[in-house]
């Protein structure tokens, strides 16, 4: 079953096609649509009117952490162990700079693989799904209660399939 709200299902072969479908029913007062894509489509997320993903400050977050922590680990470490050496400073920074840059990016990496999978179990709570738009296909959901000629719509900018 290609999902499990009621409700019609288009699927495009081409973005800019279901991209052009969602303005026009979004322009006749449609509400509540949703998209799926194999791929992030920016033109999809216009149409749709969603804001602009929070993941990027997620992962800069975690980067940051990750930053702080090797300050922060290398730092202590430094101090506990002094090993004085031709004269240098106990902590210096340029000593460590590789391992800042190597916590700051396992940090923010593991910080984004998270917020992607706790962002895509709840994403699929909501039911919507089509298995060929994980694929090669884009699945533009219009829920039950729209107008009737949302079929001809879809077809009208390039559906290859529409079902209820």
């Amino acid at each position: 079953m290609p999902h499990e709200d009621k409700g019609v299902v288009g699927l495009f072969a081409d973005p800019a096609s279901a991209a052009g479908a969602i303005r026009e029913l979004v322009g006749r007062g449609v509400k509540g649509l949703s998209a799926q894509s194999p791929a992030p489509y920016h033109e999809l997320e216009a149409a749709l009117g969603k804001p602009r993903s929070r993941l990027g400050w997620v992962t800069l977050v975690g980067g940051l952490t990750g930053l702080a922590a090797a300050i922060a680990f290398t730092t202590w470490t430094s101090l506990e162990m002094p090993m004085l050496v031709s004269g240098k400073p106990i902590v210096s920074t340029t000593a460590y700079v590789v391992i800042y840059f190597e916590l700051m990016v396992l940090f923010a990496g593991i910080t984004n693989f998270i917020a992607v999978m706790i962002g895509s179990a709840m994403a699929r709570k909501g039911g919507r799904f089509h298995e060929r738009a994980t694929v090669d296909r884009v699945a533009v959901f219009v829920p039950a209660g729209s107008p009737g000629e949302v079929d001809a719509i879809l077809r009208r900018h390039g559906a290859e399939e529409v079902a209820r």
